[in-house]
């Protein structure tokens, strides 16, 4: 019978230390996580700051060359292409297990491209380019544009679709990626901002007929003051 207890202790004291060290275990990894994912954040600021310097011509010979490299694929998006790529990264890093994440990541950088399309309709065309080289150099040396990714889109949709179909089919992806990355609705928006504009006017009727009739009295009293 003591031999049994014995037993059974033991038996115990071994899953108790087996859960300890599991436990022991999972928080070592969650620290060395979070310290490489730290290290991750901070070499992508470091990164990210370079890059966007560069922009404005402080960051050397290299600076310069990928400021080029960023201008010619990604024309004027580029100057906050850098603040983007960071935020993008950090919130990527910050919510690696989540799809939800995961999809508003790619409605953020379907966003990026369509607004580069946007801005090479918009002043893309003083360039007159036609051809990827055309849209890259344009866009690396005059810093307008909206650079190859742009200008390629633009191209395709408005050899398909016109000037004014490609402009209302960037609008409706740009809704589109709003509503995925905001997660609100833009119809209930609409709506509500609809409700407001409705009920705004109506005050203002409301307040107009309290005017017009209380000038209304006003005359009829000075009428009857003067009889």
């Amino acid at each position: 019978m003591a031999s049994k207890t014995s037993g059974r202790g033991r038996t115990n004291t071994r899953k108790k230390t087996t859960a300890a060290s599991k436990r022991a275990a999972a928080k070592k990894q969650a620290q060395n996580e979070f310290i490489r994912d730290e290290v991750k954040v901070l070499i992508l600021f470091a990164v990210s700051v370079l890059l966007l310097i560069s922009n404005f011509g402080v960051g050397g010979a290299a600076g310069g060359f990928v400021s080029s490299v960023m201008f010619g694929l990604f024309g004027l998006f580029a100057y906050i292409l850098p603040v983007v790529l960071f935020l993008l990264a950090a919130f990527s890093i910050s919510n690696r297990e989540s799809t939800i994440a995961a999809v508003k990541i790619a409605a953020m950088a379907a966003a990026g491209l369509i607004l580069c399309a946007v801005v090479q309709m918009i002043n893309g065309e003083k360039g007159g380019a036609e051809t990827i080289a055309a849209f890259y150099t344009f866009s690396a040396h005059e810093k307008l544009g909206g650079g190859v990714l742009g200008g390629l889109i633009c191209k395709v949709l408005t050899g398909a679709f016109g000037t004014i179909g490609a402009w209302i089919i960037l609008i409706a992806l740009l809704i589109i990626s709003g509503v995925i990355i905001s997660e609100r609705s833009f119809i209930s928006g609409v709506k509500s901002g609809s409700k407001k504009v409705y009920d705004t006017a109506k005050e203002d009727a409301q307040r107009h007929r309290i005017l017009a009739e209380e000038r209304r009295q006003a005359r009829y009293r000075a009428m009857e003051e003067r009889k």
